[in-house]
C-alpha cells in the first residue's frame, strides 16, 4: 500500500460517524518495520493533528491526549512493536481508541482473520514467503483459526503437507504417505522450500522420540512402529532396537489412527520394517503369553500361529488355551488377513476337547442308543471337521506363506484324529452293534423309518404342506440350518434324525420319501431304476406319484424356480396342498471335488433359508419339512489303500455296485461276499440281497471319487434329518402370548465397573454379556470406545464379541485395556463412553465419564 492509499483510507475512517458518546476519534497506527516513517510529512488530514511516539515520550504523548487538547482528532503513529500491558503507558487510551495498520503484514492478518493476535506478527513475517501465494493462503484458512505460534506453524506446515488437520500426528502421517523417499516425497520437500524441515524435524522429536542428524523417513517409521510395539511388549524383547518407550504413547495412537484411515499402506510399510529387522525371528522367542496383547506388525499374528500349530503338532495343546488365544486375538490389528488359520485352530480345539470328552465312549451295545448319542452328541464331530476344511480351504486360496506348512502338517494331524480315531471307532462299534438288525431286517427295529416320512409328516398335514429336500443334506448340516433359522425367523423348529433307505443313495432316498406301499429296483436297459408301486421314481415322474396320493401336489426344482419373478412363481403352488421343493448343492459338487464340500454345504445353507424366506413371504405357507435322501461319508485325506476293497461278489448276478454298497440277485446263484457286511432288502419284495462296505471302508469302482461317499450303512450316511419347521405369524395368539420367546434380539453389553471418573490415560475396564446365546438371542460384535462431548474419538477403538453361551455369567465377563489419546483433557467437560452395536440393531449407549490427567504433550509449544 503507498502512502496515497494510506491517507484516502486514513481520511475514510475519520470520516465516520462518531460511536455513540463519542466526542473525537483516535486512532494509533501501528508500522513496526517504520516503513512509513520517512513519509510522514506527506500525511495531511481534515481536523486531524499526528502525534509521533518515539518511544520515550509517552508521558508527553498521554499529557497531550487526554489533557491539552481533549478534543482534537488525532492520529497516533508507532513505529515499533506494542509493549506488554503492564509496561503500556497508553493502554486506557488504546483501549477506546481505534487501530490503523498499513503494512503487509497487517493486511495479510486481517485477510487471515489474525487482527486480535498481534504476538502472531513476528512469525508471520518470517513465513512471508509462503503467505506470498494466494493458493497456499486459501489451503491456509480452511484449518481452524491458529492463536499461538505453535498452531500457526502447525497451519502453515499442514497446508504445505496436505495434512487434514494442523496437529502433529496429521502432519507427520501427511508426509509419511507421499512415500518414504526423502528425494521424491513431495510433501517433505514443501517443507524444505519453505525452510520448515528443521523445524519439521523438531517436531519429530518431541512427538515421536525419533531424532538423527541424517533424517531418513525409513527409519522414523520403524521407529514410530516399535514405540508403539514397546507400549503393550516389556523392553527386554526390543532390546538393541532403536525405539522410545517414553512416546510410545503418541506412536501408538499414531499408529491406530493410521490403522483406522488407511490399513493396507500401514500393512505394506509395517511387513517392510517387520523384514527389515528380522522382527519375526526376534518374536519367536517370546513367550506366548507376552505376544497377545501385541497388535503392530502383521508378523506376531504368524509368530502365535506357529507357536499354537507347534504345539498342536507335539500333541501338547490345551484346547481351552488355544480358544482363550483365538479370542484374544479375534479383535487385534491384522486378524482379517489370518482369520482362517485361526479358524483351524478354533475348530481343532473343539475336536480336541471332544477327544479328551470322548475317548472309550463308543462302546455301546444298543444300536438305537448310538444312534441317540449321535444325534444328540457325536455329529459335533462332523460339524468341527467340516468347519475346519472350509477354515483351510480359505488358506489355501489366499496362503500366507510363512504358514504354509504348518497348516499343512496340522491338517495331517486332524485327519489323523478325525478319520483314525473318530470316524474308526465311531463305525468300528456302530457296525458290530447294528448289523444284526441290518443283515435280517434290514432296518433298526427301534427307529423311525425315512420310508414313513410321507405317511407321518405330509399326509395327516391339515394345511399346505411344503416339502424341502436337499440331496446329501446330512444329519450335521440340518441342525445348523436348524440353529440358524432358530435365530434368524419366527417359528417353532424342531430336528430328529430317521433312518435312511438302504442303499443310501439319490434314487432309493427320494423315492422313500413319496408316498409308497413297495420301493424296489427294477433293471432296465442296463441301468437299475427305483419303482415305487410299480412306477418309476425318478424326477420327471415323481409328481404323478404325489399327486396319486393327493391330486392338489406339485413339484419344483430349487434352481428353476429360483430365476422366475415373484408372481410367476406364486402361481405354480396355486391351490397346491402339498409341495415338493428339490434341492441339489452337496451331492452335485461334492463327488468329484474333494475341497468342494464345505463350500457347498454353506450354500447350501443360504438357499434352504432363502427358499424359506420364499415360502413364508411368497406362498404364505407356515409349514416346512427339510430333509433329505441321504447324508455322505467324507475325509479330505485320500483313503488309505487298505481301506479300499474289490468286491467278491459275482457280477453276473449283481444289480448294481456303488462306493459303499452292492445289490445282488439272490434267486440267479449268487454268492455270499467274505467281507461286506450283508444288509436285507426284504422291504422291497423281491429275492435281493444288499451289502454294504463294513465301517468306513471304500468298495473299488472306476471313474468315482473316494473323498466323498455313500450307499453304506455309517451313522454320517443312515441318519436322515427332518427338520420340522413352522412359522408363526405375528397376529397368532401363540406369538401375542410369547412375544419375548419368538423375537430375536442381539445379546445386550453392560459395564461392570461402577467408578466414573479416570486418572491415567492406560487402564482397564471390565463388562459382561446380559444373556447367553440361544435361539432368540444371538451373537453381536461390539466397538467400544471414549469420546468428547462432540463426538470426537479421545481413545482407541476396542472390540467385544459377545457370543458366549455359557448360562454362567461369570463366564460372560470380559476385560479390555483401555488407551486415551495423548492430549489436553477438561476435568469440567463430560466424556462418554461410547458401547456400539456394529450391526446397527441397537442404538449406542452412551456413559458419562470425567477425565482428570496432567497437562499431556497437547499443551507444549514445539517450536520455542
Amino acid at each position: 500500500m503507498d502512502i496515497e492509499q494510506v491517507i484516502t483510507e486514513l481520511n475514510q475512517k475519520f470520516s465516520m460517524p462518531l460511536p455513540e458518546f463519542y466526542s473525537r476519534r483516535i486512532i494509533f497506527w501501528y508500522d513496526e518495520d517504520k516503513d512509513f516513517e520517512d513519509k510522514l510529512d506527506q500525511i495531511h488530514l481534515d481536523n486531524v493533528e499526528l502525534l509521533v511516539l518515539t518511544g520515550s515520550n509517552n508521558f508527553v504523548a498521554k499529557k497531550i491526549l487526554t489533557r491539552d487538547k481533549p478534543d482534537t482528532n488525532f492520529l497516533v503513529y508507532c513505529p515499533m512493536a506494542t509493549p506488554a500491558p503492564d509496561d503500556d503507558w497508553l493502554l486506557d487510551i488504546k483501549l477506546y481508541s481505534e487501530e490503523f495498520r498499513a503494512d503487509l503484514t497487517s493486511i495479510l492478518m486481517r485477510e487471515l482473520g489474525l487482527t486480535n493476535f498481534n504476538s502472531l506478527r513476528k512469525t508471520i513475517k518470517e513465513n512471508n514467503k509462503f503467505f506470498k501465494s494466494k493458493d497456499r493462503r486459501t489451503k491456509f484458512k480452511r484449518f481452524a483459526t491458529p492463536t499461538t505460534r505453535r498452531s500457526l506453524i502447525l497451519t502453515i506446515m499442514a497446508a504445505l503437507t496436505g495434512a487434514k488437520e494442523a496437529q502433529p500426528s496429521e502432519i507427520i502421517q501427511a508426509v509419511i504417505n507421499k512415500g518414504l523417499d526423502l528425494q521424491k516425497n513431495t510433501a517433505y520437500q514443501a517443507l524444505v522450500s519453505y525452510q520448515l524441515d528443521a523445524k519439521f524435524a523438531t517436531l519429530v522429536k518431541l512427538t515421536t522420540g525419533y531424532e538423527e542428524a541424517d533424517f531418513s523417513l525409513e527409519r522414523l517409521v520403524a521407529h514410530i512402529l516399535l514405540s508403539a510395539t514397546s507400549k503393550f511388549m516389556s523392553d527386554k524383547y526390543l532390546e538393541g532396537l532403536k525405539y522410545s518407550a517414553l512416546n510410545s504413547s503418541f506412536c501408538y495412537d499414531f499408529t491406530f489412527e493410521w490403522f483406522r484411515h488407511d490399513s493396507e499402506s500401514l500393512y505394506k510399510v509395517a511387513q517392510g520394517v517387520e523384514a527389515q529387522y528380522q522382527l519375526a525371528n526376534r518374536f519367536r522367542a517370546v513367550p506366548l503369553a507376552d505376544l497377545l496383547d501385541t497388535t503392530v506388525f502383521p508378523c506376531v499374528n504368524e509368530v502365535i500361529l506357529e507357536k499354537l500349530m507347534s504345539e498342536i503338532d507335539a500333541d501338547l495343546a490345551d484346547p481351552d488355551r488355544l480358544e482363550e488365544v483365538v479370542e484374544a486375538r479375534q479383535t487385534s490389528a491384522w486378524y482379517e488377513k489370518v482369520s482362517s488359520y485361526y479358524g483351524c485352530i478354533s475348530q481343532v480345539a473343539k475336536m480336541l476337547r471332544f477327544k479328551s470328552q470322548h475317548n472309550g465312549s463308543f462302546h455301546v451295545t444298543e444300536p438305537e442308543v448310538i444312534w441317540k448319542e449321535y444325534t444328540e452328541d457325536y455329529y459335533c464331530m462332523d460339524t468341527y471337521y467340516r468347519h475346519y476344511h472350509n477354515n483351510y480351504q480359505h488358506c489355501l486360496k489366499n496362503p500366507n506363506m510363512d504358514l504354509d506348512d504348518a497348516v499343512k502338517k496340522m491338517t495331517a494331524k486332524v485327519e489323523g484324529l478325525y478319520t483314525n480315531w473318530f470316524l474308526r471307532e465311531l463305525s468300528e462299534n456302530w457296525t458290530k452293534m447294528s448289523s444284526e438288525e441290518l443283515d435280517k431286517k434290514g432296518r433298526l427295529l427301534k427307529v423311525e423309518q425315512q420310508r414313513s416320512f410321507y405317511q407321518n409328516y405330509v399326509e395327516p398335514a391339515n394345511n399346505r404342506v411344503f416339502v424341502v429336500i436337499s440331496d446329501a443334506m446330512r444329519y450335521e448340516v440340518a441342525k445348523e440350518l436348524t440353529e440358524q433359522l432358530a435365530q434368524e425367523t419366527r417359528s417353532q423348529i424342531s430336528i430328529h434324525g430317521v433312518e435312511g433307505i438302504f442303499p443310501t443313495v439319490t434314487k432309493f432316498g427320494m423315492a422313500a420319501l413319496l408316498p409308497n406301499e413297495v420301493i424296489y429296483p427294477e433293471e432296465t436297459g442296463g441301468n437299475v431304476r427305483v419303482m415305487v408301486d410299480g412306477q418309476p421314481s425318478d424326477a420327471q415322474h415323481r409328481e404323478a406319484i404325489l399327486k396319486a396320493a393327493n391330486p392338489a401336489s406339485c413339484v419344483l426344482k430349487y434352481d428353476e424356480i429360483r430365476d422366475l419373478t415373484r408372481d410367476k412363481r406364486s402361481s405354480l403352488v396355486k391351490g397346491m396342498k402339498v409341495v415338493y421343493i428339490y434341492h441339489d448343492q452337496i451331492d452335485k459338487r461334492s463327488h468329484h471335488d474333494k475341497a468342494a464340500m464345505s463350500a457347498a454345504v454353506d450354500d447350501t445353507l443360504t438357499d434352504l433359508k432363502n427358499i424359506t424366506k420364499m415360502i413364508i413371504n411368497e406362498f404364505s405357507g407356515t409349514t416346512i419339512y427339510f430333509t433329505s435322501d441321504h447324508g455322505f461319508l467324507y475325509t479330505y485325506s485320500d483313503p488309505e489303500e487298505n481301506t479300499k476293497i474289490s468286491h467278491d461278489l459275482d457280477r453276473d448276478y449283481t444289480l448294481e455296485i456303488g462306493n459303499r454298497y452292492a445289490i445282488q440277485s439272490k434267486n440267479d446263484g449268487g454268492t455270499d461276499s467274505s467281507f461286506l457286511t450283508p444288509v436285507s432288502m426284504v422291504y422291497t419284495c423281491r429275492d435281493l440281497q444288499g451289502y454294504a462296505a463294513p465301517e468306513t471302508i471304500r468298495i473299488k469302482k472306476s471313474g468315482s471319487g473316494m473323498n466323498f461317499v455313500h450307499g453304506g450303512t455309517s451313522l454320517q450316511e443312515l441318519v436322515v434329518p427332518v427338520v420340522e419347521f413352522h412359522h408363526v405369524r405375528s397376529d397368532t395368539k401363540e406369538y401375542l402370548r410369547n412375544q419375548e420367546k419368538y423375537d430375536t434380539k442381539p445379546v445386550e453389553l453392560g459395564l461392570l465397573d461402577t467408578n466414573r471418573e479416570l486418572h491415567n490415560k492406560i487402564f482397564n475396564m471390565n463388562f459382561y454379556q446380559k444373556d447367553a446365546i440361544s435361539a432368540n438371542r444371538t451373537a453381536v460384535t461390539y466397538s467400544i470406545y471414549f469420546e468428547d462431548s462432540n463426538k470426537e474419538l479421545v481413545s482407541h477403538i476396542q472390540q467385544i464379541i459377545a457370543d458366549k453361551s455359557s448360562e454362567d455369567i461369570t463366564d460372560r465377563q470380559f476385560k479390555l485395556a483401555f488407551s486415551l489419546k495423548d492430549q489436553a483433557y477438561d476435568n469440567l467437560k463430560p466424556y462418554y463412553l461410547v458401547i456400539k452395536d456394529e450391526s446397527g440393531l441397537q442404538a449406542p449407549i452412551r456413559i458419562e465419564f470425567r477425565i482428570n490427567i496432567p497437562m499431556s504433550m497437547d499443551g507444549f509449544n514445539f517450536f520455542d
